[in-house]
């Protein structure tokens, strides 16, 4: 299962969590981003609740991390 984490950071922490996100397994990439969310992750698990515990088990409890929004994917297509 794939998902999109937007998280929104404490001023001035945006790069420190950038750089803790993509430590986290499960995550395949993270951007900074401009707009009302500053990092956005991209996080692969085989269930529900290995993507309980990237999210709720440590991205929420990353220093300098205030809120997540989670976006499931429910369908995906390429080029």
């Amino acid at each position: 299962m794939k998902a999109y984490v937007l998280l929104r950071t404490e001023a001035g922490k945006e790069s420190q969590v950038l750089d803790d996100v993509i430590k986290i397994n499960g995550v395949k990439r993270a951007c900074l981003v401009f707009g009302p969310f500053d990092v956005i992750a991209e996080v692969e698990v085989l269930s529900h609740e290995e993507l309980d515990k990237v999210i709720v088990g440590t991205m929420r409890r990353l220093s300098g991390v205030r809120d997540t929004l989670t976006l499931i994917v429910a369908e995906e297509r390429s080029r």
